[in-house]
């Protein structure tokens, strides 16, 4: 797994249009990757309570 901390971007926009276009598809992107890692988690964390809930029946 990679933790990004800080990520600074520089984007040279002719115009300020530009710019708020760049932000909205970044956004779009991390929102994206934030549904995806959530999702993840949360099979994760069934499959963790599959794999208990089998232990604790003895291994049927």
């Amino acid at each position: 797994m990679i933790t990004i901390e800080h990520l600074q971007v520089l984007f040279d926009a002719e115009r300020q249009r530009d710019e708020v276009r760049f932000a909205e598809l970044f956004w779009q992107h991390i929102s994206c990757h934030d549904e995806q890692r959530d999702r993840a988690a949360a099979a994760e964390g069934h499959a963790e309570c599959e794999r208990s809930a089998g232990e604790a029946r003895g291994g049927w």
